[in-house]
């Protein structure tokens, strides 16, 4: 098997960017793996508007839950490797960038143990702040699962440690602008999955960490939050 990869999309109501996102995608990618969760406004008919076999749209119900929407949009993909994006992102790294990066993937992935490399993007926001630490590369294998309501994470089966590269692939990233989360109403559903993340998992400090930052305003749960003040 050659070096292919898939790009991966959980989409809801995305009209006002996934354009932009497919673009960015299509000259990269062998293919554009696209699960729909019950978009209602124009979304998936400017995705079919673009005719382009790369692009495969499949649809699921909402259920609360990123990590199980992205678990099975995992399923769909058919390439080596496999490659997160959200709509609101777009890849800004030319083809050159993009193909040599992929070729340092495939290297060390197939010179060390595979199955336990995951590969972080350098995610610009609006405000130029920079994220280097989220997993969004990975092989294309039953080893790799993701976990969480909101703000998942990707881990390996049987509590596996997975080694984390960087790479050199940019993403632009617009959806934590605050007219787009109100009219999204994000914080409302970031706080209500969060509290679902502490119910699973509630010595977690990633969820305790995301529980706080999202909803610090408005403290929603005391007997999570007062515990953790005193701690």
């Amino acid at each position: 098997m050659g070096i292919t990869i898939s790009a991966a999309i959980i989409i809801k109501n995305e009209e006002r960017c996934i354009a932009r996102c497919i673009d960015s995608l299509l000259p990269l990618f062998d293919e554009v793996v696209i699960l729909d969760t019950g978009s209602t406004d124009n979304t998936i008919r400017i995705i079919r508007d673009y005719k382009d076999e790369k692009i495969k749209i499949f649809f699921s119900n909402w259920e609360d839950n990123f990590a199980k929407a992205r678990n099975e949009a995992m399923k769909k993909c058919n390439c080596k490797y496999i490659f997160f994006i959200d709509a609101d992102e777009y890849i800004s790294s030319d083809i050159t960038e993009f193909t040599c990066e992929l070729k340092r993937i495939d290297e060390i992935n197939n010179t060390r143990n595979n199955d336990a490399y995951a590969y972080s993007p350098i995610i610009k926001d609006h405000e130029n702040n920079i994220t280097k630490n989220i997993r969004r590369v990975f092989i294309n294998c039953s080893e790799f699962y993701y976990f969480g309501y909101i703000h998942e994470e990707l881990r390996r089966k049987g509590n596996k440690k997975i080694i984390d590269k960087e790479i050199k692939i940019t993403i632009q990233h617009d959806g934590y602008k605050k007219e787009i989360i109100k009219s999204k109403d994000k914080q409302k559903r970031n706080e209500n999955l969060n509290l679902k993340n502490l119910d699973a998992e509630p010595k977690n400090l990633r969820w305790i960490f995301f529980h706080f930052r999202d909803s610090f305003e408005n403290l929603p749960r005391k007997k999570y939050t007062n515990h953790f003040i005193v701690k």
